[in-house]
């Protein structure tokens, strides 16, 4: 049933996007601990821990990560495949 007031009807909205999100989200990490069940991430570097950390376990988008380092999209994921392929190497 809509809302009759606007203000309700946006909340109700973002409500729905935030769960949609949080569903896919922690997909994300499940997959992530089950490709990798014990990751040592000391082995990767500095930049490519906080994007893996920041991406998988802390569920932050690549924009976000992005928008932070001053760089794009496109090079955030870049350094999230090279640390996921030096973990797969020595899993």
């Amino acid at each position: 049933m809509p809302y009759k007031d606007p203000d309700k009807a946006k909340e109700a909205h973002k409500i729905l996007k935030r769960k949609r999100r949080g569903y896919k989200r922690s997909q994300r990490t499940a997959k992530f601990h089950e490709n990798f069940p014990n990751a040592d991430l000391s082995i990767l570097s500095r930049d490519e821990r906080e994007a893996v950390e920041r991406y998988h376990l802390q569920l932050e988008s690549l924009q976000a990560i992005a928008q932070d380092w001053g760089c794009s999209r496109e090079w955030v994921r870049q350094i999230i495949k090279s640390a996921e392929n030096k973990l797969s190497e020595n899993t």
